[in-house]
């Protein structure tokens, strides 16, 4: 019952009708499901009711309440009832995420990566490479027999333990098995070890294929980033392929319109082709998007049609409400991952970070007048 509840909930809410407001009330009085209470949250935040907005992030669950993306909201809705809230900003700027980066850039504080490097011994890695089972995967893998190489993966872990799960992500990235060593971190639960999460092999592709189309690299990458960790041979359940995860029809125009080759779609796997052309067509949403890196990364995941459809029912929202609004929750966490995993390259790199440009930032919710707030 409650599925069916929350489905039903969230299907109102997700399309912005007339009565969802109401409906999410009636469905859950008690306020006990955190779904449906986050996208009442949200509902508010398009009405920009920030006292309703703050007293329901109150009816979440500990859990739920004091993630990063709540406590961003509680302290915006208490910004824009006029208190101080500098300083729950600089507590939250302390966390690598969306939120915690978009807290350093209201904050002025700088950004956190958190970055751990691997301490396991060298010793370790050596004696693993040694293995049987690895010396078959780094052949299965050099090969492209990648299934193999996989499947050899999934046993081999299960004997191993924790320090040399860590030392065998290292491997694969090592062997230049990206998208491996990025699960391989995630299995072994390394999440602040950023070497092995945020791999940059081909910067130089990167570099020139963006600067072309001017745009900035560093988004061209964060981008191939979350499409396919890096995964050359990707492809996607509804046909998109390679690094930048382009559908054969979107290469084909995008190829035609900026003069590039492509050849057969076989030829989208190369990423000496797959980079060019996927950053033209990211630089094709940043000019038809007037210049915003925000709502050309939403088009670059769901569609330029869609993107346009979102902006003209509730275009003139504050941006950060306006992502928090996306009805997608794949397209909002892409657009979040994506703006933080360029800051992270950046930082990475010892370059510059921006989260949001300059004319992105003062449309944020932030930057609005404060209301007087009723202390009655």
């Amino acid at each position: 019952q409650t599925e069916i509840t929350t489905g039903l909930a969230l299907r109102k809410a997700k399309r912005f009708e007339p009565d969802a407001e109401a409906a999410l009330a009636r469905l859950d009085a008690a306020q006990t499901i955190d779904e449906i209470t986050e996208w009442r949250i949200r509902l508010a935040l398009t009405r920009q009711d920030w006292l309703e907005s703050e007293r329901l992030i109150g009816r979440l669950s500990d859990s739920e309440r004091h993630a990063d993306r709540w406590r961003y909201w509680r302290a915006i809705a208490r910004k824009r009832q006029g208190l101080d809230v500098n300083q729950e900003l600089v507590a939250l700027s302390a966390q690598r995420s969306f939120y915690g980066f978009l807290a350093a850039e209201l904050s002025h504080s700088p950004f956190k990566l958190n970055h751990e490097p691997a301490r396991f011994a060298p010793s370790t890695l050596t004696a693993l490479e040694q293995q049987p089972a690895f010396r078959r995967i780094a052949e299965l893998y050099a090969l492209g027999r990648l299934y193999e190489a996989r499947s050899e993966w999934n046993l081999a872990r299960t004997t191993l333990t924790p320090e040399q799960q860590h030392a065998a992500a290292h491997l694969a990235k090592r062997w230049g098995w990206h998208n491996q060593a990025i699960r391989g971190a995630i299995q072994s639960e390394q999440w602040n070890d950023l070497d092995l999460r945020f791999p940059n092999p081909f910067p130089s592709l990167f570099d020139s294929a963006a600067k072309a189309k001017g745009i900035d690299p560093t988004w061209a990458t964060a981008i191939a980033r979350q499409e396919s960790a890096f995964w050359i041979s990707a492809r996607s359940r509804v046909g998109a392929r390679g690094l930048m995860q382009l559908m054969p029809q979107t290469a084909s125009q995008t190829a035609k319109r900026h003069g590039l080759k492509l050849g057969t779609t076989n030829a989208l796997y190369d990423p000496a082709i797959n980079i060019p052309l996927g950053s033209a067509y990211l630089s094709d949403m940043y000019q038809r998007f007037d210049n915003n890196r925000v709502f050309a990364t939403a088009a670059y995941n769901a569609g330029p049609h869609r993107v346009s459809r979102w902006l003209e029912q509730r275009g003139d929202l504050p941006l950060d409400i306006w992502i928090e609004t996306i009805p997608f929750d794949e397209t909002r966490n892409y657009v979040q991952n994506v703006l933080s995993f360029a800051v992270v390259y950046d930082r990475l790199a010892d370059r510059p970070a921006r989260l949001l440009s300059d004319s992105e930032r003062e449309t944020l919710a932030f930057h609005l007048q404060p209301k007087a707030r009723n202390t009655l």
